[in-house]
């Protein structure tokens, strides 16, 4: 009995010393030690859905962890980073990452050794306000948080760009519409941050520099009459130092979606891509062929054979050698889908004021698997993510290596990477365009072949307007003819497309063998990023060759020669006759066609569902008279008036050509240089041409006044 008492006295004593432990244990890694995370984004609670949102991933650790960040949009990730942070610190991690037209959740994940934490950021979908960056001189100024735009009846919401956001990985910048900044701010960039926001600006931003007119600005010497690529630079004249930002910022393209947007299969440069490559893909008649045989062969003709010699017994030995047989066939038939590290690309090189741009699409693959990419050293960056042969986007994350970046990928895949630079050009554009004369609506020039290399495919167009020259030889000039469509914005029917590459277009027609030098569908991928390249009031010229390699290489330095390259010039049209504004030269950007995600009255179901700006050429009196030309087709008018969108078609006059005209306030409706406007239509919107802003007649003023 007395055992027993000691027995069970023991083992509560027992009991009770493990609970001691247990307590002693969690006491010394307490719940604290999983890293605290906040999530917010470079603009705030708020992101633009289709356009890339840049996240800051703040983690707070009480011991040193690391492990990754990954996000996922609607369930698929999207991108993935490492990340390390020390015992006892805090540190915030920029990550970017694509996001989808129609919403769709965001979800970011942070694994480390302490366990995975998934987070859903709550974050307000914002289409409609512009978002302004402040480089660090400016944020000294008591500018306000909000301030209305320029024109367009927008709110205009003021951010700090940090130096986290500068030193950000690529496309960290791209939440912005515009960034503004002091004298000062440029001359105490680095290097790669400068490099940043030229790049961030010749693609289409909008940069704002604090000084007078014409002030040098750090990095932008090559900027001309306010444009850089297919951005803007302008001066505020002090006003923004002063904490003053009103009638400051402009408005910017709302939305990057158009129902009618010109469509082009986004397989298509995949396809060219896998055959200037060389990965073939078995016909279906050979593979059916093979799978007879060995139908044939296993069944009647197997049965036949060893009924034949009495050796039906066999049967169990020669059907799965027979087996073997074929499927080693098909493997080696298929073989040739499977080359060593196929390398092909489609670049399109973009020459325009001042600025190259250059974007290749190139094919990678490899036969056994494995990591496969391209060389970044030289100043690409990569863009758009990872996307199949097929244009699908694959879901994978981009892995970067040092100065690499690429995909492991599976024993006989293929997939496409986007790389993008962005430069200051050391020659001259390859095809120089000269605008002779503008007279009854048509615009008359000649283009030369200014490089070394027989250029094919060569085509001038301007708004909607297109002229085909064929092939060009070095030295070549030709003259061009280009419609009052000129001035037309391309909607569903883009002619720059028109007759390319001999109606390569349709997915299902046979080609022998593909000599042309031309990819639509990389241009296609161009002009969806730079939509500014489709701007009225600019000349267009483009030609086609296969003899340039990609301007980039693969990871391991090798030389991607196979594929085609399209050599771009664009050039506004500038005053032909003077000062005076004539028909279409004046540049018409579209800022909203027919987007039902929008809130407000100019929606796709408003009375007004496109918007435009206009921007008249640099060299323009904009103290002089103007009109605002259109056709019967336009239902309705509404002009910013510097406070309001005023209705301005009851003050059209009929100018007795089949179309009327409505005066412009010289101080109202033209602000800083440009016109905002929008329309109604009567009948297909995208038939119907668009209004154009020019100056006024004599004939004109005497009915005006």
């Amino acid at each position: 009995m007395n055992r027993r008492r000691r027995t069970f006295r023991a083992l509560k004593g027992l009991l009770a010393l493990m609970l001691v432990a247990a307590t002693l244990t969690l006491s010394a890694t307490p719940a604290s030690a999983v890293p605290a995370v906040s999530i917010t984004t470079a603009i705030g609670d708020r992101y633009v859905p289709g356009e890339p949102v840049t996240l800051l991933v703040e983690i707070s650790a009480t011991k040193a962890t690391e492990g990754s960040i990954q996000v996922r949009i609607d369930g698929r990730e999207t991108t993935s980073q490492p990340f390390d942070v020390a015992g006892g610190a805090t540190k915030t991690f920029v990550v970017v990452s694509e996001t989808l037209q129609w919403g769709g959740g965001v979800a970011v994940s942070v694994n480390s050794d302490d366990g995975d934490r998934t987070f859903r950021p709550r974050l307000a979908e914002d289409r409609e306000s512009e978002q302004v960056g402040l480089l660090p001189w400016l944020q000294l100024a008591d500018l306000p948080n909000t301030t209305p735009t320029a024109t367009g009846n927008r709110t205009a919401r003021i951010h700090p760009l940090t130096e986290l956001l500068l030193a950000g990985p690529d496309g960290a910048l791209d939440m912005f519409d515009s960034i503004a900044g002091a004298p000062q701010d440029f001359e105490a960039l680095g290097p790669a941050a400068l490099s940043r926001i030229q790049s961030w600006t010749a693609r289409g931003g909008v940069l704002i520099v604090d000084a007078p007119a014409g002030s040098p600005v750090n990095g932008f010497a090559e900027a001309a009459a306010g444009r850089y690529g297919f951005g803007s630079l302008s001066f505020s004249d002090g006003t923004l130092g002063r904490g003053n930002a009103s009638d400051i910022i402009p408005s910017t393209e709302l939305s990057r979606f158009d129902e009618f947007e010109n469509s082009v299969d986004p397989g298509q440069s995949g396809r060219l891509l896998v055959a200037d490559a060389g990965i073939a893909t078995p016909g279906i008649g050979l593979l059916l062929a093979l799978i007879g045989g060995y139908i044939l062969l296993v069944g009647p003709g197997l049965f036949l054979g060893l009924r034949r010699i009495q050796r039906q017994p066999l049967t169990w030995v020669a059907v799965p050698v027979m087996a073997f047989v074929t499927v080693s066939l098909v493997w080696g038939v298929g073989r040739a889908q499977r080359a060593d590290e196929g390398l092909a690309h489609g670049t399109i090189v973009a020459y325009v004021d001042g600025v190259m741009i250059e974007r290749s699409e190139v094919l990678v693959a490899a036969s056994t698997g494995g990591f496969v990419g391209v060389d970044t050293s030289a100043g690409f960056t990569s863009v758009g993510g990872i996307v199949d042969r097929w244009g699908n986007i694959t879901g994978r994350p981009l892995d970067r290596r040092d100065d690499s970046v690429g995909v492991n990928l599976n024993p006989g895949e293929a997939t496409r990477l986007t790389l993008q630079r962005v430069s200051t050009p050391s020659t001259v554009p390859p095809l120089s365009i000269e605008v002779h004369e503008l007279t009854n609506k048509t615009l008359l020039g000649t283009v030369t072949n200014t490089g070394p290399l027989e250029l094919s495919d060569v085509r001038v167009v301007a708004g909607n307007a297109l002229d085909l020259i064929g092939t060009m030889t070095p030295g070549e000039s030709a003259g061009f003819e280009l419609d009052s469509s000129f001035a037309a914005i391309p909607l569903a029917e883009d002619n720059l497309f028109a007759r390319m590459e001999g109606g390569f277009f349709d997915p299902f027609q046979e080609r022998a063998a593909d000599e042309s030098a031309v990819n639509a569908g990389a241009l296609a991928n161009f002009t969806r990023e730079f939509r500014r390249s489709r701007a009225t009031g600019h000349v267009l010229a483009l030609g086609w060759t296969r003899d340039l390699p990609a301007p980039v290489r693969n990871h391991e330095g090798r030389l991607i020669d196979r594929g085609r390259t399209g050599l771009l010039s664009v050039q506004p049209i500038g005053n032909v006759g003077g000062t005076e504004v004539a028909y279409g030269e004046a540049s018409a950007e579209l800022h909203r066609m027919w987007d039902f995600e929008l809130n407000d009255v100019a929606n796709g179901f408003g009375e007004f569902p496109s918007e435009i700006l206009y921007t008249l050429p640099s060299g323009a009196d904009p103290n002089a008279p103007y009109v605002i030309e259109f056709s019967d087709q336009i239902s309705g008018i509404d002009i910013w008036d510097g406070s309001s969108w005023s209705a301005s078609s009851r003050d059209a006059i009929d100018s007795g050509v089949g179309s009327s005209i409505i005066p412009l306030e010289r101080d109202s409706t033209i602000r800083n240089g440009r016109v905002h406007l929008r329309t109604g239509f009567r009948g297909f919107v995208v038939t119907a041409p668009i209004p154009v802003v020019r100056s006024a007649t004599v004939e004109e003023l005497e009915v005006i006044r």
